[in-house]
């Protein structure tokens, strides 16, 4: 059992300057070294410019005490649906994954359903990675599961746009490559 120190104890949910948020966080993700953590919170204090009046995605970095609102678009748009309750920090704390039904993060998302986004927190990139190979979009909703953020196309339709080949009886698990920015999906 690991031993703890009342001094290791931290206070996430605040803004960069060290304000605690005014409103409730909850859902952390952690990075392998502890360093940086995510999570949903209703807070509208963390960042300035946070006028969305809804939950949002934060990544706060425990080291230097910089906090980002991930679930903003690559331009820096906030969001215009809150994310899923959960979200997946990759283990080196670069990039973050989450569900929302925005339609705002990424350009020509019209389906209207629940797509997976990924967020690279280093180049400030955000990337829709539920698609078919040639960018087609799902038409159904698409959930994930932990702790690596694979697709998980959980409806009929969805899968029959995305892999024609695959029987539509039961969900079914995909995996999908972002790239070397996003390698450590």
């Amino acid at each position: 059992m690991a031993q703890f120190r009342l001094s290791d104890i931290k206070l996430v949910s605040t803004s960069g300057s060290g304000v605690q948020g005014n409103g409730g966080s909850v859902n952390p993700s952690i990075s392998a070294d502890g360093s940086m953590v995510a999570f949903r919170s209703f807070a509208s204090d963390l960042v300035p410019g946070d006028t969305n009046q809804a939950p949002d995605l934060f990544v706060k970095n425990l080291v230097t005490g910089e906090i980002v609102r991930a679930n903003t678009s690559s331009s820096g748009a906030q969001s215009n649906a809150p994310p899923e309750e959960f979200s997946y920090l990759s283990d080196d704390g670069k990039s973050v994954g989450f569900v929302s039904t925005a339609s705002n993060l990424v350009p020509d998302d019209t389906n209207a359903v629940q797509d997976v986004f990924v967020k690279d927190l280093v180049n400030g990139k955000t990337m829709r990675v539920n698609t078919a190979a040639d960018g087609t979009q799902a038409n159904g909703d698409t959930m994930y599961r932990c702790p690596r953020m694979e697709p998980r196309l959980s409806s009929p339709a969805s899968r029959r746009t995305l892999f024609p080949e695959t029987p539509t009886v039961r969900p079914t698990f995909f995996s999908r490559t972002c790239g070397p920015a996003l390698s450590a999906w």
